[in-house]
């Protein structure tokens, strides 16, 4: 049980971090626009975050002025609760259905998303389809890891 507790800790520090560092990126780019550097991390990495941002995307309001620092109280606030098996499995749970809505919002974004189609379907090597590969694939672990690890101790009889 322990160990699932660090994998679900370990995951939803993760997947708030993402969200932490989009945002920051975000700040830090429109405080020096002249880095090609930030201007590749906005527009490359963290694109499923700048499409989520977009006035029409239902996560629109998660993104605000308060957000980066939310991020890292909700970060710390994860950290602080590592301990308590219920806590974590709910954030970890959160966590998921946010990564979930993200990857919605980026593949819908992209255009990725078709009704019918008779053309190739390529997965194209880019740093955003990484990022969202990791953080769906290790919240998907953490909530599977989380639900295993009741179920074990249910069998037991605790």
């Amino acid at each position: 049980m322990a160990a699932a507790s660090s994998v679900q800790t370990g995951v939803s520090l993760l997947v708030i971090g993402a969200f932490a560092a989009a945002e920051g990126s975000a700040r830090a780019l429109s405080a020096w626009p002249g880095s090609p550097w930030l201007w590749w991390l906005e527009l490359e990495l963290f694109r499923p975050f700048e499409l989520a941002r977009a006035e029409g995307s239902p996560l629109h309001g998660l993104f605000g002025p308060a957000t980066f620092w939310l991020a890292l109280a909700l970060m710390l606030a994860v950290w602080l609760a590592r301990r308590r098996p219920f806590t974590v499995a709910v954030t970890s749970n959160l966590c998921f259905a946010a990564t979930l809505a993200l990857t919605y919002g980026w593949l819908d974004g992209t255009g990725s998303l078709r009704a019918a189609s008779l053309g190739a379907v390529a997965a194209r090597p880019r740093a955003d389809l990484v990022l969202v590969a990791v953080m769906s694939s290790a919240s998907l672990a953490g909530v599977v890891l989380g639900h295993a690890s009741y179920l074990r101790r249910i069998a037991r009889g605790r």
